[in-house]
């Protein structure tokens, strides 16, 4: 699994910059990040980041899948898998669902949240046959940023 964190400004690739205005799509084709004419499989948590790098990929023109994984953790998540199933509808994006069905692992509740959301995105980026994995990032998202950066 390819990964970049993008703490604050766009994630993407060498897709040639298209003629929008849009500052977040402009980021993402001028970045290097995302080869050109890569399928790219999202991370999407229907929160604000991931929907924007969905979005924002879409109309630069990628060939998308997205992967929406349920940690089962809280009471309104599946309510938010209808919501991203919705989207994605919408959008004519398909969409590889993965619901937490095992314990989690060793560690934190993040730590082993994040370790079985990553090994659900490993796995549907084979069945979705995708070049990379594009996983939204703020700068909130400190000890994610820092993992990546270690890596």
């Amino acid at each position: 699994m390819v990964e970049h964190a993008a703490h604050n400004r766009g994630v993407g690739g060498s897709i040639p910059p298209t003629a929008t205005t849009d500052p977040i799509v402009r980021a993402i084709a001028v970045s290097g990040l995302i080869p050109a004419r890569a399928r790219v499989l999202v991370a999407l948590s229907g929160g604000p980041d991931s929907t924007a790098l969905l979005i924002a990929l879409q109309a630069l023109g990628c060939p998308l899948v997205a992967a929406h994984f349920d940690h089962s953790l809280r009471p309104e998540s599946p309510a938010e898998a209808i919501w991203v199933r919705d989207l994605c509808q919408r959008l004519h994006i398909p969409l590889i669902c993965g619901v937490r069905t095992e314990p989690l692992g060793e560690g934190s509740v993040q730590a082993g949240a994040r370790s079985a959301r990553y090994a659900f995105l490993a796995w549907a980026r084979g069945e979705s046959q995708s070049d990379v994995v594009a996983l939204a990032h703020t700068a909130d998202d400190v000890v994610e940023g820092v993992g990546l950066h270690l890596s």
